[in-house]
């Protein structure tokens, strides 16, 4: 063969390797194409693996829409459908910047360590297939940085719904329970992530300098929560979605969609047993059943008496108060007991309840035992609600035992105890000197100081701490009106929501570290104060004479509310005789005078 032949020759297979080449390139535009208008079909073809209808239908309605909200049951994965749809966008749109924001930095966290590192990861493994995780170029796992970057220039990252999230970009943001996330931070602080244009390759080309405007894309929001009560804020960001759906200049712009348990049912995901289970724990209330598995937002009726705002503002304590033994058991007894105050009162408040009760409407009613700090600052009291606890099924003689060995454990001054009914038969108790074998301790005998009758029921030498709430009609009256005016004016605060509590006691007690037992010790205080804003904002009023009385719907219960208000309103009637005498008096004097012994 000649040297032209050879050219020639030459020309035609690079030719056809060309045509090869660029078949395959057009080829794989299409394919691109198709799997960026079906998402949920790449994440089967390319990924691996087999995904149930429903999760088909989100996955294909949040890459369909600017603007999407999930508002789902527990149980139905809501995180896997965050972390798998993150994934996907990544990976079919190079450069691609997700942030992913949840009410805390450990929550949002787990998207990655748990959900895309762990569970996806398996998933992928169980179909042979490394596709997914070949794209994947790191995965920081730390505390300061938890993200993923890809090969193709994309990332993922994850940050709490905090005013201190700032400077980042955004292509996507997902809001991982947003009812967690404040939602002046939703509009102050992270939505101007998204003046971010995701930098495509062909976007440098020349021939498409003059028509990148036909070629933007919208950057996306997508929310997703389990229900709430309607007072929040939240409410009127999922009702502002479904108007928009509904109107038809933004029909194409918005998506809201709704799944109750009856999806886990049907999906195999949970059995009924298993809800059933749940349903019946005794700190789940009815009202969480609705939100969290009917997926329904509760509403407050318009005889509702507190505010969820008036609440909510007050929501910012982030420190509890623990018993010695549970701070023994997390290594922390010295720098986990509070000191008190030179001018501190510490009331506890105490709702009775007793198996037999004829007076409770509801056999499951507990007794509820609330502590107060009282501070006083500048004019008026501040109060900090540091603890609560519940108890079912125990006796007279328990329930003293019990209030007895906590008022000393926590140096508490005043006890603020119903005394109404049955009840008396505790205090009756109370007057007593009480043995505790667990302690090998003897405790005094008590009395009330406010109360002539129950005074003679005690021993002279007993001491003079129980302040006995005998719940008239104008003193009930007293009692919500001197709470609900307590929360409005901002001086009384409460625990943070669970989940902004695990950073707090991850950074002071290790956390992450303890077994699942004490964590939930850890975090009980936190859950009973949820389950007391529960009872209160589902607290219906009316007028009788003209007094305020509360009163809970059928199958609801006020034990907390109880236990709190007295406590509260104690602290209101010490406030009074505090600022009457003069504060420049030293607290210890102030309480000689007014009640019985500081101790």
């Amino acid at each position: 063969m000649d040297g032209l032949s050879q050219v020639w020759h030459r020309r035609k297979n690079v030719q056809a390797s060309t045509n090869k080449s660029q078949e395959k390139l057009e080829s794989m535009m299409v394919w691109v194409a198709f799997f960026r208008a079906n998402i949920e079909i790449f994440i089967e073809d390319y990924f691996g693996f087999k995904l149930k209808t429903f999760q088909k239908i989100v996955l294909h309605l949040m890459d369909q829409y600017p603007l999407f909200m999930l508002v789902a049951s527990r149980g139905l994965g809501k995180s896997f459908l965050s972390g798998l749809y993150s994934c996907a966008r990544c990976v079919l749109y190079p450069n691609t910047r997700v942030v992913i924001v949840a009410g805390s930095k450990i929550q949002a966290s787990l998207i990655i360590t748990q959900t895309i590192n762990t569970e996806i990861r398996k998933l992928c493994q169980q179909y042979d297939n490394d596709n997914l995780f070949r794209e994947i170029k790191k995965i920081n796992t730390g505390i300061d940085d938890c993200s993923i970057l890809f090969h193709n220039g994309s990332r993922i990252d994850v940050i709490a719904g905090t005013d201190r999230a700032r400077g980042m970009r955004a292509n996507l943001i997902i809001y991982d329970e947003f009812r967690l996330i404040p939602d002046d931070v939703i509009n102050r602080v992270i939505k101007p992530f998204l003046n971010y244009v995701r930098m495509a390759g062909f976007r440098e080309k020349p021939e498409y300098k003059c028509r990148l405007k036909e070629f933007e894309e919208e950057n996306k929001e997508i929310f997703i929560s389990s229900a709430y009560f309607k007072a929040h804020p939240m409410f009127d960001r999922f009702m502002d979605f479904v108007k928009r759906m509904y109107d038809q200049d933004m029909s194409g712009d918005v998506f809201v969609a709704g799944l109750s348990y009856k999806t886990s049912l049907r999906e195999n995901m949970l059995t009924e047993k298993r809800i059933e289970s749940i349903r019946n724990e005794a700190t789940f209330t009815e009202i969480d059943w609705h939100m969290e598995f009917e997926n329904l937002f509760y509403g407050l009726s318009e005889n509702a008496f507190f505010a969820y705002d008036d609440i909510k503002k007050n929501r910012n304590l982030q420190k509890p108060t623990y018993s010695v033994e549970l701070l023994d058991k997390i290594g922390a007894t010295r720098k986990g007991k509070t000191k008190k105050g030179k001018n501190e009162i510490r009331i506890m408040g105490y709702d009775v309840a007793l198996l037999g009760d004829r007076n409770k409407k509801d056999d499951n009613d507990n007794s509820a035992l609330t502590y107060l700090r009282v501070l006083p600052e500048g004019s008026s009291f501040r109060r900090q609600l540091v603890d609560i606890k519940t108890f079912s099924g125990l006796t007279s003689t328990e329930q003293a035992k019990l209030m007895k060995r906590y008022f000393y454990e926590h140096e508490i001054d005043y006890i603020a105890l119903d005394v109404r009914g049955n009840s008396i038969s505790v205090y009756d108790q109370l007057i007593k000197v009480t043995y505790d074998e667990e302690l090998d301790k003897e405790y005094p005998a008590w009395s009330a100081y406010n109360d002539e009758e129950f005074k003679k029921r005690a021993p002279k030498d007993a001491v003079p701490v129980i302040f006995a709430y005998n719940g008239t009609s104008e003193r009930n009256h007293n009692m919500a009106n001197w709470l609900r005016d307590t929360l409005q004016r901002g001086r009384m605060e409460l625990l943070t929501p669970s989940n902004q509590a695990i950073d707090f006691l991850n950074a002071h007690y290790g956390y992450d570290t303890k077994d699942v037992m004490v964590k939930q010790e850890m975090l009980s205080p936190f859950v009973e104060t949820e389950m007391l804003v529960n009872e209160m904002l589902n607290l219906e009023y009316e007028l009788r004479s003209g007094f305020i009385r509360l009163f809970e719907k059928s199958h609801r219960r006020k034990d907390r509310y109880v236990s709190f208000g007295m406590a509260n309103y104690l602290s209101r009637v010490l406030e009074q005789q505090y600022y009457r005498k003069g504060k420049k008096s030293e607290m210890k004097d102030f309480c000689k005078v007014f009640g019985g012994k500081r101790r």
